[in-house]
């Protein structure tokens, strides 16, 4: 068991403070959490304690971990979701600060913020521009109106059983939705807490106050303040290092850890094959590549980035991962399931062609086909409208949208939908148990947490999880080696040069971003 893992003497006790009422951006999301951090003595438990999340209805930066849990194993999705109602049955809101109280805006370090009191003096200063209201509330006409249900627990599951999946909770973090902007600490409390050195200490303060005016940091959402060095070296990763005078990282070796670009496109002839024999009916290849750079590259520098460029898309830093998803797999809200599936690309200049090209739309079917028996299974009533375009910049999609809206009839939560979709055939192929049972022969490697839920959920079961694509994962020890992966549909008349440009062209966007 995980030394994070939950037992019957601890309970989780957390804090949630509002710090306004509005949203903020991503970048002054991250500046806020520096400066508070720096004013920490942080002596934060791991050393991968880095948890982001941005999208149009949730954003956070966190670091540290109050509680982690690992699963495996064919129930793993259920494992989770039970473990988390038990840690919600034990966790417990308080009215007193659980950190000192000199790092909230109101200069007071002798008043307790009470969570349910008005918001502090910076909520009301619209001049800070870390309150700038976002422009835009909505996504794609999905719009993002609602106050989580605290606790929040975030969490990135194995594309296979046997690959160790993980649920968190960061010991501190920003959190800032359309309906406000919160700072959020917690710890898990209880007895011999502290046996096994996991328990998160108790941040104590330093005398001088948290600036209230500080709009040179805020602007930027980067520092170049020496005093950011406090922290122990575990926590510098999670932050950003100033942009100024910066040299960018530059790839100083490149190198195929399973199969290269020729044998890869030999799997996909094999892939093709098995389609064309009827043992299939679609495969999806995914194949990697290693990357090391002169330099060490802050993860908290890449999600920045990939928030900044890709706004449509969800950006994550969770375990080492990080990326930006385009594919919503799960998100419910008030009780309301969004489900988008992506299957179908093609580089901007010959979008149009995804309307057309027969190899295009079946592989688009499939998928939507796939997503809906699963979703049926938990006795959903369905939406499903036609496919369209999703532009991306550098890559379009087709894109279809699922719905429901009687969730709560059947008692089904945003990772219980997540579990069920999972794989799905835009990821794996179809039918699915054939597909996944020929991938790891033909990949020659282990996918890891590519391509697998990623995401984040509230007490209530609300929440979102995406599918894990356009992602790097970090070396486990090594911050200049990252890991890139990326797939493609494959299926009968499937040409293998062009599923094998179709990889290079999505992994491109997140070696942009390590190379910003």
């Amino acid at each position: 068991m995980c030394p994070y893992s939950l037992s019957a003497s601890k309970v989780l006790q957390y804090h949630v403070c509002r710090l306004s009422e509005h949203g903020c951006q991503f970048d002054q999301l991250i500046a806020y959490l520096q400066q508070n951090q720096q004013r920490l003595s942080a002596q934060l438990p791991a050393e991968n304690a880095l948890t982001v999340w941005s999208g149009q209805r949730l954003k956070i930066a966190g670091i540290g971990i109050a509680w982690q849990e690992s699963f495996s194993g064919t129930d793993s999705f259920l494992k989770a979701q039970t473990t988390w109602q038990k840690l919600c049955s034990h966790s417990q809101s308080l009215r007193n600060q659980i950190y000192n109280t000199a790092i909230f805006p109101n200069g007071n370090a002798d008043q307790e913020y009470l969570p349910d009191s008005q918001p502090a003096p910076l909520a009301a200063n619209t001049d800070n521009p870390i309150f700038r209201k976002e422009t835009s509330a909505q996504f794609d006409g999905y719009k993002a109106d609602s106050t989580p249900t605290w606790p929040l627990v975030f969490g990135s599951f194995g594309f296979t059983p046997s690959t160790p999946s993980i649920l968190l909770i960061p010991a501190l973090a920003v959190v800032s939705t359309d309906s406000g902007t919160w700072l959020w600490q917690a710890r898990l409390q209880g007895e011999n807490s502290n046996s096994q050195g996991c328990e998160p200490v108790s941040f104590q303060t330093r005398s001088d106050k948290l600036a209230t005016n500080s709009s040179q940091t805020i602007t930027t959402g980067c520092s170049s303040d020496p005093t950011l060095a406090v922290a122990k070296p575990a926590t510098l990763q999670a932050k950003m290092p100033s942009h100024g005078g910066e040299s960018a990282p530059v790839c100083i070796e490149k190198s195929y850890p399973h199969l290269n670009p020729q044998a890869w496109m030999q799997a996909v002839g094999r892939a093709r094959s098995e389609i064309q024999s009827g043992r299939a009916e679609k495969i999806v290849l995914a194949r990697d590549i290693q990357l090391r750079f002169d330099q060490e590259i802050s993860l908290l520098r890449v999600t920045s980035y990939l928030a900044n460029q890709y706004p449509n898309c969800w950006t994550y830093a969770i375990g080492d991962l990080v990326g930006a998803s385009p594919e919503m797999l799960a998100s419910v809200l008030d009780g309301k399931l969004l489900c988008r599936v992506l299957a179908g690309s093609a580089i901007p200049t010959k979008e149009n062609y995804l309307f057309t090209d027969p190899k295009e739309q079946l592989e688009h079917q499939l998928a939507v086909q796939s997503a809906e028996e699963s979703l049926v299974n938990l006795g959903l009533d369905l939406q499903v409208p036609s496919p369209r375009l999703l532009r991306l910049g550098y890559v379009t999609h087709l894109a279809t949208d699922i719905t429901a809206e009687n969730l709560a009839d059947q008692g089904v939560t945003s990772l219980s939908a997540a579990g069920a979709l999972h794989p799905t055939a835009a990821v794996c192929g179809k039918p699915r148990e054939v597909a996944a049972a020929r991938l790891s022969e033909l990949e020659a490697m282990n996918r890891g947490r590519y391509a697998a839920p990623i995401g984040w959920m509230d007490a209530s079961g609300e929440g979102e999880w995406a599918i894990a694509l356009r992602c790097a994962q970090r070396h486990h020890s090594r911050g200049d080696i990252y890991r890139v992966i990326a797939g493609a549909g494959i299926m009968g008349d499937s040409n293998p040069q062009r599923e094998l440009v179709e990889t290079e062209t999505k992994m491109s966007a997140i070696i942009r971003a390590l190379t910003a």
